[in-house]
């Protein structure tokens, strides 16, 4: 039987704490401002050569565009580093490439649209000589050797996948190259801009009123749009992460940023609320929609713009163009579906009628059905763009860039990535992969797991139990909630509710040590998508049952809840039902 303090030391060890370090740094991590670039792996000299060249710029008055991407990491690493540049005095413009139009990252084409932009020659009378890309550019090695050629000069933060050549790292030819894996994109473009700032102010070369209001903001508003990018590229919420997404979700609560101002209004939200929760699939997916399939130029203006009007419209756009990006990924997916071949250990699916901007969705709502990796493209008329989602145990990035030879490009991570191909490849592309996968992809691999972090009884349920877990938070990928398992409760209440009966609701009663909350001897319990579990149980039946344990306000009254994750009957094997809504 375990007591409170058992179950958080068991907690802390199933997440690698043992020491009192670890665990002092788990529970008060560090500030933003004191997480090193030593600790992140981003070589000092790279920043040095980095910030000579932008103080290069900013005495010549050089015009310096930011190059970055299309999604809400993407986007909010490029108002980083605008609000910082432009703030310091720099001559800046943003550059977000469009999704169809040119790809991801940085492409000639790109390149070819930044010089022949007769906006952005106006705005400074001078062809752009400096381009710093966020979130993107370390495969970029032919967009780097086309920008040398036209005397331009690239400076590289991102944070994806480096490529290998024969056992070495290949690296484009840039100017400089800050890169750290350990982060997001918008992360590392918000440590760059802190540590850009601190490189000025030891040299006293920019004015320091300037600099005053700059720090402001790194030390503030820019480190909310740090977390977003952190939250919605699925980065772990530990060490440096965690310390980020801790301290800076305190900054989105009290946000000065006109644009989530709009966009928490829009979407009902209470600012003073604000989670990961509200990061990963509110805020994320509007921020992410225009890019999908507009132009993520009109997220960018939301998070740079100061006039509240025009951020009241945009944030409305954001919200009908997600409305539209949600109808199209149930399309798609529900026409996807129908082709996966179950015997398959790999899902490579595409068709002329999906949209490129929600192949990823797709892929990971595949993948997360049929539990193994899925790769979902659009095809055009001679290329198709493709998409990648993954399973843990397999590394679909690396499997992925096996098959460079017939690749136009690949980028990504171990469990996301995206790559173009010629039509004529895709055949042959398919039948690698599979035999990769039928040679890497054990059954233990593709069989789904539910972890469980302890098993505890029903009685050590308690409102001091739920306040100590509360500050294992913020929960997210890598540090999900605690999930615990209790044997053999008793059903005593059962019926299904939400729309179509999709939802389980149960009552659940331990025979032997009962919880005493109010005087009452029984917990409720909600099990999303589990509806279809009443037909296997009834009245009396003894269950294991697999939950968090959540807070339930309901009419006033406070009441703490089981957040089922599964049910089975005591001593029987359990089907794991996979799915889940969007």
């Amino acid at each position: 039987m375990l007591n409170i303090d058992k179950i958080i030391k068991s907690l802390l060890e199933t997440r690698g704490f043992r020491t009192k370090k670890e665990i002092d740094d788990f529970f008060n991590p560090k500030h933003p401002l004191k997480i090193t670039t030593t600790s992140l792996g981003i070589k000092k000299e790279n920043l040095i050569k980095s910030f000579q060249r932008l103080i290069k710029a900013f005495m010549n008055k050089e015009t310096v565009v930011i190059y970055g991407d299309y999604d809400a990491d993407g986007v909010c690493g490029t108002a980083i580093v605008w609000e910082t540049l432009f703030g310091l005095g720099l001559k800046v413009l943003p550059f977000i490439p469009r999704r169809e139009k040119h790809g991801y990252g940085i492409k000639k084409e790109g390149i070819d649209e930044i010089l022949k932009d007769k906006q952005i020659f106006e705005f400074n009378k001078k062809i752009p000589s400096l381009i710093v890309t966020v979130d993107n550019g370390i495969v970029a090695h032919k967009a780097a050797e086309y920008a040398n050629k036209k005397q331009l000069d690239i400076i590289i933060t991102d944070h994806h996948q480096k490529k290998k050549k024969k056992g070495k790292y290949d690296l484009p030819k840039a100017k400089s190259i800050v890169w750290s894996d350990k982060i997001c994109g918008a992360a590392l473009a918000w440590i760059f801009c802190r540590e850009f700032l601190r490189f000025l102010k030891q040299r006293k070369i920019v004015v320091k009123d300037k600099m005053n209001l700059v720090g402001k903001q790194i030390k503030a508003d820019l480190i909310g749009l740090a977390v977003i990018g952190t939250v919605t590229d699925l980065m772990p919420l530990l060490r440096e992460n965690r310390a980020l997404v801790k301290h800076g979700l305190e900054y989105l609560r009290k946000t000065k940023i006109q644009g989530l101002i709009s966009l928490y209004r829009q979407a009902g939200l209470d600012p003073k609320t604000i989670d990961t929760y509200h990061l990963g699939f509110i805020i994320g997916p509007r921020l992410n929609a225009t890019g999908r399939l507009e132009n993520a130029l009109d997220s960018l203006r939301l998070l740079c713009s100061k006039d509240m009007v025009k951020t009241e419209g945009l944030s409305e756009i954001l919200n009908s163009i997600n409305k539209e990006r949600q109808l199209l990924t149930e399309k798609a997916f529900l026409h996807a579906q129908k082709k996966v071949n179950k015997d398959k250990k790999f899902i490579f699916i595409g068709d002329e009628s999906y949209n490129p901007g929600v192949i990823g969705l797709v892929a990971g709502k595949l993948a997360e059905k049929f539990y193994r990796p899925a790769i979902v493209f659009s095809k055009g008329e001679k290329y198709s763009k493709a998409s990648a989602r993954s399973i843990k145990g397999f590394n679909i990035i690396e499997a992925i860039r096996s098959c460079g030879n017939i690749l136009e490009d690949a980028g990504g991570h171990p469990l996301a990535a995206g790559f173009t191909i010629q039509n004529r490849y895709l055949d042959k592309f398919q039948k690698i992969m599979d035999r990769l996968v039928e040679k890497k992809l054990t059954a233990s691999v593709l069989t789904p797991i539910l972890e469980i972090d302890c098993e505890i009884k029903l009685k050590d349920i308690s409102w001091e139990l739920y306040d100590k877990l509360e500050k294992f938070s913020p929960f997210g990928f890598g540090n999900s909630r605690p999930t615990f398992i209790i044997k053999s409760l008793k059903v005593i209440r059962l019926r299904t509710v939400g729309n179509g009966n999709k939802h389980l609701k149960i009552s659940l009663d331990d025979p032997q040590t009962k919880i005493i909350e109010k005087n009452i001897g029984v917990i409720d319990g909600i099990g999303f998508n589990l509806g279809y579990q009443v037909e296997k149980l009834k009245l009396g039946d003894a269950v294991d049952v697999v939950f968090n344990l959540e807070e339930n306000v309901w009419n006033g009254s406070r009441n703490l809840q089981l957040k089922i994750r599964d049910i089975r009957l005591a001593k029987q094997k359990s089907s794991l039902d996979t799915s889940r809504e969007d």
